[in-house]
């Protein structure tokens, strides 16, 4: 009975463990990931979301491109995973507003005055506020 009461106490704190794990990064925004070893290959599981952009053995930069959970994993020469992680991309806390017409969705960028961060409209349909 303990045993299964243990099991059942550890299955309940995985998701939590799984999200204290999680990369997060906001969008329009960069954040430098330090790895333990240098890497071979680096893949995103949704591009869209996020860049990566190699700096040097042991840094990536990390770019939050649209709101969403993907995922990050990087291997070294033999295959083997370096980083295996979540990633959240986020809205940033303060100074931006979206306005949605329609299907478009345009951003602005606001201090005293608000003005359009990014030339290009995405789709309502990509967006998640």
């Amino acid at each position: 009975m303990r045993r299964l009461a243990a099991l059942v106490l550890l299955t309940a704190a995985l998701p939590g463990m799984a999200l204290a794990q999680a990369l997060s990064v906001t969008i329009d925004q960069a954040q430098r990931l330090t790895i333990s070893r240098p890497a071979k290959d680096v893949i995103v599981g949704n591009p869209a979301m996020v860049d990566v952009a190699i700096l040097d053995e042991h840094h990536l930069l990390l770019t939050g491109k649209s709101y969403g959970v993907t995922n990050l994993l990087v291997t070294d020469a033999l295959g083997r995973a370096i980083v295996s992680r979540q990633m959240i991309v986020s809205p940033p806390e303060q100074n931006r507003v979206s306005v949605y017409r329609g299907g478009n969705v345009t951003s602005y960028a606001c201090s005293g005055k608000c003005e359009r961060s990014a030339p290009e409209q995405m789709s309502a349909q990509n967006a998640t506020p």
